[in-house]
């Protein structure tokens, strides 16, 4: 009996230490990066086909339009009090009707093509059957799109803030070779960029979809682990 007890006792531990060291690596990088590839081929998705309807769309008015100029062109120009020259109805029903068939014709196809796959980008994450290795990936992937998102952010935003100054500077320079006030016409030069400006400030100090998602790991990390738990 106490054989029996002691071999219960020992599978019921080894059990505990399986659900703990199953827990202990809880792959929280390759549950955000796995979250962040399925939005994105959603919305990738969901993009294609409204551009694909929106393509489709005028294509088919470009197509009706054709049909009602050649069949109905004379009776509106009557009406009108003018009429339709044969040359010029045959021009604008070929081209109404090609351009709407060009334009459907990709419309559709846009509509109908795959969608990309951002997880086929990676095949060695998912590939990958040990969960050690595979978090730790994700974790590098995570990181290396933080590191990418942040180069494009700021690089997009300094240019939004260099090119209305660089456009104020040779203003003022050609003012000055001319003879006149130097900030003469500068703030008008500057004023169309307004928009610009602010929104490459608000880029500088901002951050990236990519940026917070590794910003996420790390402050799950974190609370999982401790400020001393396991590093990047």
């Amino acid at each position: 009996m106490n054989m029996k007890r002691r071999l219960v006792s020992a599978l019921s531990l080894l059990f505990c230490l399986g659900v703990l060291a199953a827990e202990e690596e809880p792959e929280i990088a390759y549950r955000i990066l796995t979250g962040y590839f399925d939005k994105k081929t959603v919305a990738g998705n969901s993009g294609a086909k409204i551009a694909g309807g929106i393509l489709a769309g005028a294509g088919g008015l470009l197509m009706a339009g054709a049909a009602t100029t050649w069949f109905a062109g004379d009776a509106i120009a009557a009406n009108s009090g003018g009429s339709f020259d044969p040359q010029t109805k045959t021009g604008v029903t070929i081209g109404l009707g090609v351009g709407g068939l060009a334009l459907a014709a990709a419309g559709s196809t846009i509509m109908t093509a795959k969608a990309q796959d951002y997880r086929a980008e990676y095949p060695e994450i998912f590939k990958e059957s040990d969960a050690q290795v595979r978090e730790a990936l994700s974790v590098a992937v995570l990181r290396d799109l933080s590191i990418k998102a942040e180069n494009a952010r700021v690089t997009g935003a300094l240019s939004s803030l260099l090119v209305p100054l660089l456009s104020a500077a040779i203003t003022a320079g050609v003012n000055l070779s001319k003879g006149k006030l130097w900030y003469d016409g500068v703030v008008s030069s500057v004023s169309w960029s307004a928009w610009g400006i602010a929104g490459g400030i608000s880029r500088l100090f901002g951050s990236s979809e990519e940026e917070r998602l590794y910003q996420k790991y790390q402050a799950a990390r974190e609370a999982m682990y401790g400020r001393s738990g396991p590093g990047d």
